[in-house]
């Protein structure tokens, strides 16, 4: 939990500037935040999606898109590879 507090409040220093890297260091913070080898990665990443949304929700002047959206296609992107296509075969 404190790693996520920590994580939103970087996320808020850059939702509230106006860095034309902000993707990037978006990224940046979202990959630190989160632990890759840890088997609960999905309920990371969701968490953290509660969290932004969140903040976004009260936040006034700051710019959360780019975090919400690289959050939701990780979460999309983890869909995607756990899911087989019809008959058992995989498209590569």
């Amino acid at each position: 939990m404190e790693r996520r507090r920590a994580c939103i409040e970087a996320l808020k220093q850059v939702a509230g500037s106006n860095d034309t890297n902000r993707d990037q260091i978006v990224r940046m913070h979202v990959k630190d935040c989160i632990r890759p080898e840890a088997s609960d990665l999905r309920k990371q990443l969701q968490a953290l999606a509660e969290d932004i949304d969140a903040e976004a929700g009260t936040a006034t002047g700051e710019n959360w898109n780019y975090a919400k959206v690289f959050v939701q296609s990780m979460l999309h992107y983890m869909d995607a590879e756990m899911v087989d296509p019809p008959n058992g075969t995989r498209t590569e």
